[in-house]
């Protein structure tokens, strides 16, 4: 979704508006009520292959990934700073709700599966672009980047 949108801004050409659409419903359609994400939509070791309709808490976190969240949100930012419709509201609610998720619940839910330099470059890039947006500037979000700024600081001196 991301290279979809860049591609709009860029060229002006919005012949694939219906895709970008289909993936922001997508992408929307898998972050749970508390805010998770759910890893995959179909996976074929889990319900027989079929959509991941409803996935219990073992599974979740057998299929966590630290990229998807971040990707899907820095598109998701993309989105509502490039589109304006009716969408865009849910777009908005839904991403506070999985950015609040990952920066204050995921590294206490996983924080096992955190290196001490996570590889979380996509969720970086999401939160400085929500945070250009009106009303989603936080402090709990700036922190979050800030503390992994310092310890990349540290290994790469």
């Amino acid at each position: 979704m991301t290279a979809l949108i860049r591609y709009r801004i860029y060229s002006k050409d919005n012949s694939y508006d219906e895709q970008i659409y289909g993936l922001v419903r997508h992408i929307l359609s898998q972050i749970c009520d508390d805010g998770e994400f759910k890893g995959y939509y179909i996976h074929p070791e889990y319900h027989n292959g079929e959509p991941l309709d409803t996935i219990t808490e073992d599974e979740k976190r057998a299929m966590f990934s630290f990229y998807y969240p971040g990707e899907a949100l820095f598109g998701l930012g993309l989105f509502v700073s490039n589109f304006n419709d009716e969408l865009c509201e849910t777009v908005k609610n839904l991403s506070r709700k999985a950015l609040d998720w990952l920066v204050n619940v995921r590294p206490n839910k996983y924080p096992d599966l955190f290196d001490s330099l996570p590889s979380d470059g996509w969720l970086m890039q999401a939160i400085e672009i929500w945070c250009k947006i009106e009303g989603f500037r936080k402090d709990d979000y700036i922190n979050f980047v800030n503390q992994y700024d310092k310890k990349f600081k540290a290994v790469f001196k």
